[in-house]
């Protein structure tokens, strides 16, 4: 995601003399800013200067693992742009009752019940309430639990304006706030906690895995995190991810947007949206022309 500007400045630090090897998937969402730096340059150098690594150790991929297959087929079809095989690979579900949590299914209707399932099943768990509630910190709160919890799922959303409405659906379920999941929205040096990490309101404050901050005096540097876009989770590892689509055909709704989104999930993927919305966004790719490309060649 690294942004032409982060760029000039990285090459302006770097000796003449030095070698610089940069690390990445450009078949992922490009920086928020000017630029898609990381895959002009791959393309520039497909043939000279990079080398594909295609080995994948998030899934598994064998004859027994049926969820890892669809993950991969999942992969695939959206990076090619190949709808057809896309939508073969995904299980489609009427009901929120139905879903299984296994490859990667499609809800078209019933996201109400899902989230509500979701919620009781998934995030506010009897064990997760039993960690967060913990009144002290003197040995008996297990951050570590807590921490592999919040990293064993996830809500992702194409737009902000749907995940502060899945935020406020969760909020609403979780009267008392113990064991909200927040995410840091600046950088807070003093306090040496940084722009997207994450937290968990505790019955003792706010905490994360580098220590605990009183709730009462950060409250306006955090945000509530059920839900995040995808534009946030770049670099998250998730066992079970909810991607959220637009109720209609949204430009944001991209080949790399699905790709980068998907490709969070260990073990399965819940779509909750329209197969018509999933095409095209499988079909639509994001085009930025910044004349990077042709100077490189």
């Amino acid at each position: 995601m690294i942004d032409l500007e982060l760029m000039d400045r990285l090459l302006g630090a770097v000796r003449p003399e030095a070698k610089l090897v940069l690390l990445g998937d450009s078949d992922q969402l490009p920086s928020v800013h000017a630029g898609a730096v990381f895959a002009d340059i791959v393309a520039a150098g497909r043939d000279r200067a990079s080398v594909e690594l295609t080995g994948n150790y998030r899934i598994n991929i064998s004859r027994k693992d049926a969820a890892g297959r669809a993950l991969a087929a999942t992969f695939g079809s959206i990076r090619g742009g190949n709808s057809e095989a896309l939508l073969q690979s995904i299980t489609t579900r009427g009901r929120a009752s139905e879903v299984e949590f296994h490859g990667v299914e499609i809800l078209e209707e019933d996201h109400e019940n899902f989230l509500d399932r979701w919620f009781h099943e998934r995030v506010m768990t009897e064990r997760y309430r039993e960690l967060t509630g913990t009144k002290s910190f003197d040995g008996t709160f297990d951050a570590e639990a807590v921490f592999a919890h919040l990293r064993s799922h996830g809500i992702l959303t194409v737009t902000n304006h749907d995940a502060e409405r899945v935020n406020r659906v969760f909020t609403s379920l979780n009267l008392t706030r113990i064991g909200e999941p927040v995410v840091v929205l600046r950088n807070d040096y003093e306090r040496g906690l940084f722009n997207g990490e994450r937290g968990v309101v505790t019955s003792s404050g706010v905490h994360f895995e580098t220590g605990v901050t009183d709730a009462d005096t950060f409250r306006d540097e955090l945000s509530t995190a059920y839900a995040i876009t995808v534009h946030k989770s770049q670099g998250a590892e998730l066992d079970h991810v909810v991607l959220v689509l637009p109720s209609a055909d949204h430009p944001l709704v991209t080949r790399e947007l699905l790709y980068t989104a998907t490709t969070r999930a260990r073990s399965s993927v819940t779509i909750l949206g329209s197969k018509e919305a999933l095409v095209a966004g499988c079909g639509r790719a994001v085009d930025r022309r910044t004349g990077i490309l042709t100077r490189l060649t």
